[in-house]
Order: C-alpha cells, then sequence, then structure tokens
C-alpha cells in the first residue's frame, strides 16, 4: 500500500485511549511539529502511552513489515526523574524508516504497537553515477 501527499485521502494515526473527536490529539501533534502544514501531512501518529509523535507527507509500508516515510519528522518524549523537565529525542529527514515492535501490513497494525527505531536514510543524488 502506498500513500503519497497528492493522494486525496489523508490519513490520520492517532492511540490511545478512544475518545471523542476534540480530544486534543491534533492539537498535540500541532504543539510538536508548530512548522508544519498538516493539510500535506499523510502520516501522523500520536502516541501518547509511550510519548511518540511522528508526522510525514508521504509513506509506504514496506514487505518487512517497516514503515518508509519521506519528508518526515518524530519525536520521542524521554522518561525522566519526576522532578526534571522532559527530555526529547527528535529526528527529521527527507526519507526515514520506522521499525515498530511487531511488523506493520496494514494501518490497524499501528495501534498498540510501540515504535522501537528510526533510520535516517542517506539523500540519494540522482545524478550520481552507480560503481
Amino acid at each position: 500500500m502506498k500513500r503519497t501527499a497528492a493522494s486525496a485521502i489523508l490519513v490520520a494515526l492517532c492511540f490511545g485511549p478512544v475518545g471523542s473527536a476534540d480530544d486534543g490529539r491534533d492539537e498535540a501533534i500541532r504543539y510538536y511539529f508548530p512548522s508544519r502544514d498538516m493539510a500535506k501531512s499523510a502520516l501522523k501518529i500520536a502516541d501518547y502511552a509511550n510519548g511518540v509523535y511522528i508526522v510525514g507527507e508521504s509513506f509506504e509500508i514496506l514487505k518487512d513489515g517497516k514503515i518508509r516515510a519521506r519528508n518526515a519528522a518524530a519525536i520521542r518524549k524521554l522518561k525522566g526523574e519526576p522532578n526534571q523537565a522532559p527530555r526529547f529525542s527528535s529526528y527529521e529527514g527527507s526519507r526515514m524508516i520506522l521499525t515498530f515492535e511487531k511488523p506493520i501490513k496494514t494501518l490497524e497494525d499501528l495501534k498498540d504497537n510501540k515504535l522501537e527505531s528510526v533510520e535516517e536514510l542517506p539523500e540519494v543524488d540522482p545524478n550520481k553515477k552507480l560503481e
């Protein structure tokens, strides 16, 4: 399954307890990615339980169960001491591979599936000859 920014379908994935449409999930994503045009984001993930927030202009579910996202950003809220300010780990890149605890075959597989790693892929120069 492939999604592109040009696609008329917008996929928003918000995890956590089921709530009303006004439960603040889109607002949380906007909070962490204020400069992003959410209308251009085909992938939006808010995983409150694990403190993970991800946006991407396009994405593809790969055969190995990972997700390849383009023009994406991810933020993970790190657990700290009770009296400390929250710390964050962030990633941003034009091409990223997202690996989850369980392989992804459909978008429903993202529910209750913890993000394990984010791999930023190097830029590919279309003019460079392969050796």
